[in-house]
């Protein structure tokens, strides 16, 4: 190797020979995540990736904290899969009722004649049926559930019948208390991996144990190191011009000085596709795009519900440092739908906190906006997307009261708008239901403003008898 490059491993890419080798003879270590996938892979891809492992004979190894964590997520991830299959369709159908509302609204305005708008709506409600009719196929050809699982889960004795043998071993609680009080340590200075899941309430010291595991076992054996995982995070790996280069320097400087071994890390589309050459393994097109679709979903930073639950309680509890936001950045509009009227507090405190919160505020606003979606489409806007500091609290409930009355008299009009449009109504296309729905979903929406405006008042009444009595006192 060039003398240019000796010492600045991980700052470039590694030849693609580089990773022919390491399938032919490293010790190839597998991730939670890839033994995860093997729940939301069609059965068909499902077999092709047990086969590919089961081609790497005893090189194949999986570090213990790994199987800790399966069985923790091995539910989780076949339920949250069968769930795409009911969540998907009903967010097609939302699209599909705006639509046709749109090209209704579009038909009216410019007086279009039934026969000109049914061209219109037809290829659009055909559209619709046809993605959600394969999607009902596929849900019908995917061959898991959790009910079966329980009673005899088929990969798990894949698994078992392939890992025998090929499983590391944990660690003491003595080691494991000391390791943990390293691992905090490493995560102040920002030691890769796993710092990245340090604010985590639960299992925040996982990829340090798995880490440590690996290094160990590398080792104990005197073997090089390819580990394949679908973690993209940047205490894993080195990106580039938002490309990966490959697994982080220190990753690989470490590695080194512990167990004098090279260090590859691989994700999982590109892996399988290197054992199909390398080792003949079966692996068709079909399930290396699986697998790189996964890599992209697996890429976005998320945090599980008990975590979302933890971080909301910090921060109505008052705890709004910095380590206890680190989940912050990684909620997603389906976290904050699962417990709005919480994270809605959460909010509002983060908002009279510290300023430096507030770049994370205007990132999680729009978001909030899900519960008040109708407002968007009426010209109103939830929340402001520049919160502005109010020293004073009746100025700034004063400013809520302000805002809620225009939200409040916006939503009115949007309810005596649509009462119109029905009134007038002649398209058949659009189903009475869709519009009783939408007429409930106006109607509520005015109700909440209603209600919150009472709320407001009465605070703005208890203010103004406090201040009065504050007063009289003097």
């Amino acid at each position: 190797m060039s003398s240019f490059l000796t010492g600045f491993e991980g700052q470039w890419r590694r030849p693609a020979d580089d990773y022919k080798t390491a399938v032919r003879t490293y010790l190839v270590a597998v991730d939670t995540n890839v033994l995860l996938e093997l729940y939301r892979f069609t059965p068909d891809a499902r077999h092709e990736l047990l086969r590919a492992l089961q081609a790497l004979g005893d090189r194949l190894w999986v570090p213990h904290q790994v199987v800790t964590e399966y069985y923790g997520r091995r539910f989780d991830a076949v339920k949250e899969h069968i769930d795409l299959y009911s969540r998907v369709p009903k967010s097609l159908r939302e699209l599909r009722e705006k639509a046709l509302q749109e090209i209704h609204t579009f038909a009216k305005r410019c007086s279009l004649s039934p026969e000109d708008k049914a061209r219109l709506v037809e290829p659009v409600s055909e559209a619709f049926e046809r993605v959600t009719d394969e999607i009902s196929k596929l849900h019908g050809e995917f061959d898991l559930s959790v009910e079966e699982m329980v009673a005899d889960d088929r990969i798990l004795n894949s698994l078992a019948e392939l890992l025998d043998g090929k499983t590391g071993e944990g660690f003491s609680s003595d080691e494991s208390g000391q390791l943990l009080q390293e691992f905090k340590s490493r995560a102040q200075e920002k030691i890769p991996p796993g710092y990245k899941d340090a604010g985590k309430s639960d299992n925040a010291h996982g990829d340090f144990f798995l880490w440590e595991q690996l290094i160990r076992e590398s080792e104990r054996r005197g073997v090089d190191v390819l580990l394949v995982t679908n973690d993209a995070k940047e205490d894993w790996v080195k990106r580039q011009a938002g490309l990966i280069v490959g697994a982080r320097p220190e990753l690989i400087a470490e590695m080194r000085k512990r167990s004098g071994k090279d260090l590859l890390i691989s994700q999982l589309a590109p892996f399988l596709q290197v054992v199909k050459e390398e080792l003949g393994a079966a692996v068709s097109p079909s399930t290396v795009e699986q697998a790189r679709g996964l890599e992209k979903e697996a890429a976005e930073p998320r945090i599980d519900d008990e975590e979302v639950d933890h971080l909301l309680e910090r921060i109505i509890q008052g705890n709004v440092e910095g380590p206890s936001l680190r989940g912050l950045p990684y909620l997603r509009r389906a976290d904050m739908e699962r417990d709005l009227d919480r994270f809605e507090d959460a909010l509002q405190i983060l908002r009279n906190s510290d300023p430096s919160h507030w770049e994370m505020l205007y990132r999680l606003q729009r978001p909030t906006a899900f519960r008040t979606r109708l407002a968007h489409e009426i010209g109103a806007v939830a929340f402001s997307d520049a919160p502005a500091v109010q020293e004073d609290p009746a100025a700034a409930l004063k400013e809520q009261i302000r805002a809620t009355m225009a939200e409040r008299d916006a939503a009115r009009e949007a309810e005596l708008r649509h009462s119109r449009d029905e009134t007038a109504h002649d398209d058949t296309s659009m189903d009475e239901e869709y519009r009783q729905d939408r007429a409930r979903r106006l109607r509520n929406y005015r109700m909440s403003l209603d209600e919150k405006l009472e709320d407001y008042m009465r605070r703005a009444n208890e203010l103004w008898e406090a201040r009065r009595s504050d007063r009289g006192g003097q």
